[in-house]
């Protein structure tokens, strides 16, 4: 419509007989003009020359184009008044659409990818499992190779193979007169050990079987939590809209997208009287707590987002089993961008640099892949296998406490963690699960406990030295109720305090987590 109109306007130029066939053609120059009023107006002004060219030579064409040109540079503030305003917002539903498909699609078909690289080395890890016949052969040549090294009979022995076939299981113990055939087997079972030890898991083939089957699945969350984030709630827009309207406010759409971090935008509203701050009210009694994000087309067009109803408080306090030696304990506080909050406390099996280390590879790589919008179990799962994938044996037990900082709904999830506490008013809950920690094996063992939390709870998190398995926190409620006075810094070094002067026999690493429960104000929420 605009090179039509560019088109008909230039026209002027030629006399009222170039109308329609200068109007015909900015019409067409504007359908491909759709990057906006620049390519609307050179289309026109060559059409308008072109135009000239055909009907009166190059004496016409030389006289026309200078006066279309300045023509057109008289017309951009015009045309620009009358170009309609760009969603800054959200996708036109079409290309949404689209876009939705492509992103989709694009991390469909590398999950698939993943999934049949991972049903291969799956295939193959389970081979890997048993031990055959020629493996066993080898294990107990080189156990006789071992042993036979330290023998005075070394490279005279005639019993060789007779030694090798008892091992193996295809010759009789009583034909051997070799008095190292004990010690023979005993090093066979250890070699045999080991090697099932790492077959267990499918070797290397069932680390990156595992792996990629994860990443298969963090793909495909990823690419449906971004249509479910883009994804318009039909009922709760036409909800939202008949409530407004019900209220004196007439508009020409309400749109609601997302299902956590919800965003509502308003167009074409017309509401005289009403103001913005009201407008977000009666916007928040149908779609949860709003807050006003920007506003544009004079006032015309609203945009507001879901606003976080409450806000966190930490405290923690750690001390290591022996002064100047490194905690296997560690903790984490972060949030993920998208309305939820979490708290992590790691303990490495043990003590010392290697629980140190091993706590803090879960609890860094955890809390990277939380924050990065990752669920909680493929987290978990792939921490987990990356644990398993280490030479050493390492093993790592862990408490996470998340909360959906929007509806208040909090979880915990434990593997190998030792009791939590959550003080609510003058009542202590604990909340434990039955569970072997992670790196032990690669699928997890976790159990997840869900809580709807309140203003003023206090969440306790403690690694397994505070209580040292007396986890009926009798001692802990006592504690609590006589420390309201002290704010939760101090609260967490008298817990670990009590701790120490309550431990019998070999301490261990202790590690106290507070995490307070606050309400966001009306005026925190708006800022």
């Amino acid at each position: 419509v605009r090179g039509a109109v560019a088109g008909m306007l230039l026209s002027i130029a030629h006399g009222v007989s170039a109308v329609g066939s200068l109007g015909l053609l900015g019409l067409l120059s504007g359908l491909y003009g759709v990057l906006g009023v620049p390519c609307a107006l050179a289309a026109a002004v060559l059409a308008s020359s072109a135009f000239a060219a055909y009907t009166g030579g190059l004496s016409e064409l030389l006289a026309t184009v200078p006066e279309t040109t300045v023509s057109a540079l008289l017309l951009w503030p015009f045309l620009r008044s009358i170009e309609p305003a760009e969603d800054t917002f959200f996708l036109p539903e079409e290309k949404r659409e689209t876009e939705k498909e492509r992103e989709t699609g694009t991390d469909g078909t590398v999950a698939d990818t993943y999934k049949q690289i991972s049903s291969v080395l799956s295939r193959l890890a389970d081979a890997q499992r048993t031990v055959d016949e020629e493996e066993k052969r080898a294990i107990c040549r080189r156990a006789r190779s071992t042993v036979c090294k330290r023998c005075h009979l070394l490279g005279s022995c005639k019993e060789e193979e007779a030694v090798l076939d008892a091992l193996v299981g295809e010759g009789k113990e009583e034909k051997v007169s070799c008095r190292a055939l004990s010690e023979m087997r005993e090093a066979v079972k250890g070699q045999r050990a080991r090697l099932l030890a790492r077959g267990r898991q499918g070797g290397i083939k069932g680390a990156f079987s595992t792996e990629y089957a994860l990443h298969a699945r963090l793909l495909e969350e990823c690419a449906r939590q971004r249509c479910e984030e883009d994804e318009e709630d039909e009922a709760l827009s036409s909800s939202l809209k008949e409530h407004l309207e019900k209220n004196g406010v007439r508009l020409r759409a309400a749109t609601v997208l997302g299902r956590r971090t919800r965003r509502v935008l308003l167009e074409g509203v017309r509401a005289a009287g009403v103001t913005a701050d009201r407008l977000v009210l009666l916007a928040s009694q149908i779609c949860g707590g709003l807050s006003l994000s920007s506003v544009t087309d004079k006032g015309r067009r609203f945009l507001l987002v879901a606003q976080e109803r409450y806000a966190l408080k930490y405290a923690v306090c750690s001390s290591a089993r022996a002064e100047g030696e490194a905690s296997g304990d560690r903790t984490a506080q972060f949030f993920d961008g998208r309305g939820m909050a979490y708290a992590a406390l790691t303990d490495g099996m043990g003590s010392g640099r290697t629980a140190a280390i091993a706590a803090e590879l879960c609890v860094s790589v955890l809390s990277t892949l939380l924050s990065a919008g990752v669920s909680e179990r493929t987290a978990l799962s792939l921490v987990s296998n990356l644990l398993c994938a280490e030479n050493d044996e390492c093993s790592v037990a862990l408490d996470l406490f998340s909360l959906d900082l929007f509806g208040g709904h909090a979880s915990f999830l434990k593997s190998g963690a030792a009791a939590s506490y959550m003080q609510r008013a003058d009542a202590l809950y604990r909340i434990r699960a039955r569970t072997i920690p992670m790196g032990v094996v690669r699928e997890i063992d976790s159990e997840e406990v869900h809580i709807d939390v309140e203003e003023g709870d206090l969440f306790i998190l403690l690694s397994d030295g505070v209580m040292q398995g007396n986890e009926d926190g009798v001692w802990l409620k006592e504690l609590l109720l006589s420390s309201r006075s002290l704010p939760d810094e101090a609260l967490a070094e008298r817990i670990l305090q009590t701790a120490k002067e309550n431990a019998t026999g070999a301490r261990d690493d202790m590690t106290v987590m507070l995490v307070r429960i606050e309400k966001r104000s009306s005026e925190a929420r708006t800022a």
